[in-house]
């Protein structure tokens, strides 16, 4: 899709998406084939569209083995690195489940496993090893509302803004939840 100057990218400054005195470039394509037709919060894939979404993270996962990414390293620390702050983030959102006007069946399932959860974080963070997790280029947002469909093939996948090195067990993870999940209306909380 061409911008006004008759090009396919646009550059700009703009401190939110690039801190810092650097030139940030968007470029929007039109050529990928197929039909959006989920979304992320209401996924609904048929068997065969979830035994081709699995494909493809994978061979998303092992055309990555082996790149070195490090001049391209995002500044921010390894998911595993982080769980110490899960139990005080999950207190805060169980207080917004607590609180919710119209709690939905996801706001009832959290609150009902929230000791569970940080008890099971307490246990393993200062247990987990994860050196011996396999480190691979991971998508990071891997759903159904980042594919395009040709029939139950997937015709691409975009929206690689989270990609980043990170253990394969957590892209694995998120796109367990994104594909399995309904997160939306009075369906909130069903999973497919």
């Amino acid at each position: 899709i061409e911008a006004r100057p008759g090009v396919t990218f646009i550059k700009k400054q703009i401190e939110q998406v690039d801190p810092g005195n650097h030139e940030s470039v968007f470029a929007v394509y039109d050529f990928l084939l197929g039909e959006d037709r989920y979304t992320w919060d209401h996924p609904c894939c048929n068997k065969e569209e979830l035994k081709n979404a699995v494909a493809l993270l994978s061979r998303i996962h092992g055309a990555g083995c082996g790149y070195d990414a490090t001049k391209f390293a995002r500044e921010e620390p390894k998911i595993l690195d982080m769980l110490h702050a899960f139990p005080e983030n999950y207190e805060k959102i169980g207080e917004m489940a607590r609180n919710a006007s119209a709690p939905t069946a996801i706001d009832s399932n959290l609150l009902g496993t929230l000791p569970l959860l940080k008890d099971a974080i307490r246990k393993s963070s200062g247990s987990l090893d994860h050196s011996s997790l396999p480190m691979v280029m991971i998508h990071g947002d891997y759903h159904p509302g980042n594919v395009k469909f040709l029939g139950e093939e997937i015709a691409g996948v975009f929206d690689f803004d989270w990609c980043k090195m990170e253990t394969r067990l957590f892209d694995i993870a998120c796109s367990i939840i994104y594909y399995c999940a309904i997160w939306d209306g009075k369906e909130d909380g069903t999973i497919v």
